[in-house]
């Protein structure tokens, strides 16, 4: 499998920002990479990849407690095309690498 000559496709990134969250009313921040990546299979099917990391940033959630920063689960959804007329299979299967 190989990647298609259109390498990244697209990298979308989707920031929340929750205000007041937890008993001290602190800001959780949210931070969504969203790379979407095709590969070829072949010359008539590829393969295009839909990725989702959250990157977090979670606020103290009671007194004497640190905040945190971490990475959550990455969510991977495949879909198959098919070059001869431009179908699309969605969402074949979604993994959940946690």
């Amino acid at each position: 499998m190989r990647v298609c000559e259109a390498y990244l496709k697209q990298l979308r990134r989707d920031s929340r920002m929750n205000p007041n969250f937890g008993p001290n009313h602190g800001t959780q921040n949210v931070l969504n990479i969203q790379p979407v990546i095709p590969f070829s299979l072949n010359s008539d099917y590829n393969v295009i990849t839909r990725s989702i990391l959250p990157v977090i940033s979670m606020p103290s959630l009671g007194d004497g407690l640190n905040s945190t920063q971490g990475i959550g689960n990455l969510t991977i959804t495949p879909s198959i095309t098919c070059g001869l007329n431009d179908f699309t299979f969605n969402d074949l299967s979604v993994m959940d690498a946690s």
